[in-house]
């Protein structure tokens, strides 16, 4: 029972700190950017300077944007890991089985119904 816990705990884990993080707003706000790049580059209306010092822009807000999900995902990931670690140090459970649970068609299939379940009741609701 202590691996399927722990595997919720790392599902769980990583949902937290990306909600924490902030990693759905910055991902969409990346994908903004990424379309106003190119809404730069098919325009038109502006000469080679204006497009260069438009796409300049965008190039700095995208690598931050980079960095920011990396950093953020590190954690999301990495913390949760972390923690059972240094639970494993005091002989509570163990990473290595939480991975092998998370990993199991036991813990897969029921996780992902709860998932969809819960993405089709989220869009039913705005």
């Amino acid at each position: 029972m202590i691996p399927y816990l722990s595997a919720v705990f790392l599902a769980v884990g990583f949902i937290g700190v990306a909600k924490v993080c902030g990693m759905v707003p910055r991902a969409r706000a990346a994908i903004t950017t990424s379309k106003r790049t190119l809404e730069v580059v098919k325009s038109r209306d502006l000469d080679d300077e204006a497009k260069e010092a438009a796409l300049q822009e965008h190039a700095k807000e995208l690598f931050a944007a980079f960095l920011l999900l990396t950093l953020g995902g590190a954690a999301a990931v990495g913390l949760p890991a972390a923690i059972l670690w240094g639970l494993e140090q005091i002989h509570i459970g163990s990473v290595s089985t939480a991975i092998d649970a998370a990993l199991s068609p036991a813990f897969l299939v029921p996780s992902s119904v709860i998932v969809l379940f819960a993405l089709f009741w989220s869009r039913r609701e705005s």
